[in-house]
């Protein structure tokens, strides 16, 4: 932890070693009352990772208090959910060919709510499994989580699989999915997308990410608005 206004480390122990297995963070949020929480991977065997998603003090040690995860799984983002808790968000394999986006979620009393649920695209003409779906990072606002990232798959009935922005609003305490599903539609001659991060707007989710061709030989990088309604300001 560095200050703000001059750099200087404000923790005796720094860096602070938070996992002795190899592996890498993803993310930090910092709770209400100065608490942080923090999303890593960590290896436990060759070829086998765990997300560990857990709660430091304002000190930035380990308050014993940890997010139930599974190896196998991978998380990519979180938040804190303003009330001391958090909600997580990754992906994991289905077994059937795909991955799903995954969401874990633990309140303000530390309770599990969400310990790793599933969500997969299935637009109303399609068979569950279909697309493959990766979350890659959450704002919480108001109760509500909202998940970027990415689906592949046969969007706008094409035969080409391509690869779209996501965009999903989620009860935090229900897991209920609220109003549309985003994809995010094509601009010109941009025809795949990815989202990657998030932050919150009066008006709805500020996300960046980027765009490319249908071959994706040519790339750009891109920042856009949508609203909870699935429009897209920008």
């Amino acid at each position: 932890k560095l200050s703000g206004r001059t750099g200087a480390d404000l923790w005796d122990e720094d860096p602070i070693v938070l996992d002795d297995h190899e592996g890498w963070a993803v993310d930090v949020a910092v709770a209400p009352d100065g608490q942080l929480w923090v999303a890593m991977n960590v290896r436990l065997a060759p070829n086998v990772y765990r997300p560990r998603i857990v709660l430091l003090d304002p000190a930035g040690q380990f308050t014993g208090i940890e997010v139930p995860a599974e190896a196998g799984q991978t998380v990519t983002g979180l938040d804190n959910d303003g009330t001391g808790g958090c909600v997580a968000v990754g992906f994991a394999g289905t077994g059937q060919g795909d991955t799903d986006v995954v969401v874990w979620r633990m309140n303000g009393d530390h309770v599990p709510v969400l310990s790793g649920k599933s969500w997969d695209y299935v637009p109303n003409i399609q068979q569950p499994h279909e697309y493959t779906d990766i979350a890659t990072d959450v704002v919480v606002q108001d109760g509500v989580a909202w998940i970027v990232g990415l689906s592949y798959g046969q969007h706008d009935d094409l035969n080409d699989p391509l690869s779209r922005g996501l965009v999903l609003r989620m009860d935090i305490d229900t897991a209920g999915v609220l109003g549309p599903v985003i994809i995010a539609p094509t601009s010109g001659g941009w025809t795949q997308s990815k989202l990657f991060g998030a932050g919150p707007h009066p008006d709805g989710i500020l996300v960046t990410g980027n765009a490319c061709n249908d071959v994706c030989d040519l790339q750009r990088v891109e920042t856009a608005l949508y609203t909870a309604a699935g429009a897209r300001v920008w």
